[in-house]
């Protein structure tokens, strides 16, 4: 299974037409995955068997766009994992969440090619930011980077305010999944003083995409969809992810007496109702019962925890189709 990620920002006009020309240029051809769109671009997650149908429909959406630059990261998934469940176009305030929408008229940030990364990695002078979210930096991360321990996009900034132990004169070089991110992070770490951004072209997965040093990378990478994470080789990786929490697990997380699968983890069992457990529990146990019957389960989807208080606190954990 091929998986394709690629985002754009783009001034879009008459977003409703362009969400029917997308669905007509995918749905067709059995493409799934997740679309977003606003008027500030499109951010985009799809799926299919085949790698040529995907890049056949990229072309249709560089034409529909008018958007000729483009740069997808591809990937794979086991042949047993239903990446996405089925096509879905959305339109949003923003193609990824964070606040503010995308300033058109600002400098456009350097992108660093991995080689240049590498070297970044390795410089003492330079500062190496992680601009990604708590829960994916748990699952890999680049050596000797910062994380600013944030649970969702839109505490960057807030954290940047208080944020006193960067130096603002000296290069601070950012990173996230695809890239799509340090797009608009760069633009207000600016605004805040810094001198010196720059961001890694297309991301981590374009790094993993690259000939540079994997050995600079530890762990995993967490992505937005049911593959929850992906190796440096960009085939899909060992974590899985929590059904009572949406937090990715990794092998020692399953390893805890705390881990009961398809139910809860040692993050949140003592944060979830029993009634909440108990459905949970009864989701499995129909499952099974489906898998005996040679049958498939298609259960209600899990809802975001922060939809009921009583469960747990707000969890930011869950995939959402696309980086942000």
């Amino acid at each position: 299974m091929f998986v394709v990620t690629f985002y754009a920002f783009a001034e879009l006009n008459d977003l409703q037409r362009l969400k029917q020309s997308i669905e007509c240029a995918c749905e067709p051809e059995g493409i799934v995955g997740t679309v977003l769109l606003a008027t500030e671009g499109l951010n985009a997650t799809l799926s299919s068997p085949c790698r040529d149908t995907l890049e056949f429909a990229i072309r249709n959406l560089q034409s529909i766009l008018s958007a000729p630059g483009l740069q997808p990261n591809w990937s794979t998934a086991d042949s047993d994992t239903a990446v996405f469940d089925k096509l879905v176009v959305k339109i949003r305030d923003e193609i990824v969440t964070f606040g503010r929408e995308f300033d058109f008229s600002g400098i456009p940030s350097p992108h660093v090619d991995s080689a240049t990364w590498a070297a970044l990695i390795q410089d003492e002078r330079a500062t190496i930011l992680d601009i990604r979210n708590e829960y994916e930096i748990r699952l890999g991360r680049f050596r000797g980077s910062i994380s600013p321990q944030i649970q969702s996009f839109k505490e960057f900034e807030p954290w940047l305010q208080s944020e006193r132990s960067i130096p603002r004169d000296q290069t601070t070089a950012i990173y996230c999944t695809g890239g799509i991110r340090c797009e608009k992070a760069v633009q207000v770490m600016r605004n805040h003083g810094f001198k010196d951004v720059v961001q890694l072209n297309r991301g981590v997965l374009g790094y993993f995409d690259s000939d540079a040093d994997k050995e600079l990378w530890e762990g995993e990478c967490f992505v937005f969809d049911k593959r929850v994470a992906v190796r440096p080789d960009l085939t899909q990786g060992t974590a899985t992810q929590c059904f009572g929490c949406r937090r990715a697990l990794t092998k020692e997380d399953r390893e805890s007496p705390d881990y009961v699968p398809g139910v809860s983890c040692q993050h949140c069992r003592n944060r979830l109702t029993e009634a909440r457990l108990d459905g949970l529990r009864e989701r499995v146990r129909q499952v099974e019962l489906a898998r005996q019957r040679n049958q498939s389960h298609l259960g209600k989807p899990q809802t975001h925890l922060r939809n009921n208080s009583k469960d747990a606190q707000t969890l930011e954990s869950q995939p959402q189709n696309v980086e942000g």
